[in-house]
């Protein structure tokens, strides 16, 4: 699979293996490539969905996180 990063410092392309884990009320995405690894959370809590994201490879200094 591969998605494109537009509006980014740089316009980047990002090519990726995804894996997707299941536990109770939460699914797992990750998106492994050589330029990093994904992982989206999305999570029931209550009536609500939490949505979070992890970003670990190229660009985090870039965005405030050290390498």
């Amino acid at each position: 699979m591969r998605f494109k990063v537009p509006k980014f410092i740089f316009n980047f392309g990002y090519e990726f293996r995804l894996t997707v884990g299941f536990q109770d009320k939460k699914a797992i995405y990750t998106f492994t490539g050589n330029r990093g690894i994904l992982t989206i959370t999305f999570e029931m809590v209550g009536e609500g969905l939490r949505v979070t994201a992890s970003w670990a490879g190229f660009g985090e200094t870039f965005m405030g996180r050290p390498p």
